[in-house]
């Protein structure tokens, strides 16, 4: 399908009914005009098997695929940045996140082929509705959590509750002894001043961990 097609078919649906390839397609022909954006976008969906894992991979791993260049994988990066941050602005928006748990699809995003422990930090209002967020980068198997940091954090934005989530790069699902220990200090620490710590969320590879519902601990 030529450019000109590509671009009838995406104004006719909008982008809604687009086979996953064609949005490929359409993405890499407009950063890479002169490569064959048909083969360059099946060998994308051949390595990563869906857009999911396109979106979340880093950068180096997309330089892998043939034709892929710096711009094309920057795009990707970018595009998966954006992603996050709707989502944020979604649960801004939206009151109850807690009950329903709906932070949750933004933290397997957020830590998805992460090269490096993280901790995230989401702050909530009274009701439930995401105030704001942040991410602070740890080492490479080992995130630090400073008390006095997300307890001023939480101050900053009057925050009623906190939720942090971070990161296992290997290993079973489960809390070591300093995860149990870092919560139960940070719970104790929030307390002092009025806001809970409503769960902390550990995320390994594809699959999460609540804290709060965990009766191992």
């Amino acid at each position: 399908m030529d450019s000109k097609r590509l671009c009838e078919k995406c104004e006719k649906y909008s982008g809604e009914k687009l086979h996953d390839v064609s949005i490929l397609k359409r993405l890499l022909k407009q950063v890479c005009p002169s490569v064959d954006s048909n083969a360059c976008a099946r060998a994308l969906m051949v390595k990563f098997v869906n857009l999911r894992n396109i979106l979340t991979a880093r950068e180096s791993e997309l330089k892998e695929v043939c034709g892929i260049s710096s711009s094309a994988a920057q795009l990707f990066v970018l595009l998966h940045q954006l992603y996050k941050r709707i989502l944020i602005d979604k649960l801004k928006n939206t009151t109850a996140c807690l009950e329903n748990g709906g932070y949750i699809e933004y933290l397997m995003l957020n830590f998805d082929h992460a090269g490096e422990e993280k901790l995230e930090i989401i702050l909530f209002d009274v009701s439930g509705r995401v105030i704001t967020n942040k991410t602070n980068d740890g080492l490479s198997s080992q995130v630090v959590f400073d008390n006095n940091d997300i307890v001023s954090f939480a101050l900053e934005y009057k925050a009623a509750y906190v939720i942090i989530s971070h990161n296992h790069l290997h290993g079973k699902l489960s809390w070591s002894d300093a995860d149990i220990k870092s919560t139960q200090n940070l719970a104790k620490a929030l307390d002092v001043v009025n806001v809970k710590l409503y769960d902390h969320i550990l995320v390994v590879g594809n699959k999460c961990l609540s804290y709060r519902n965990d009766s191992q601990v």
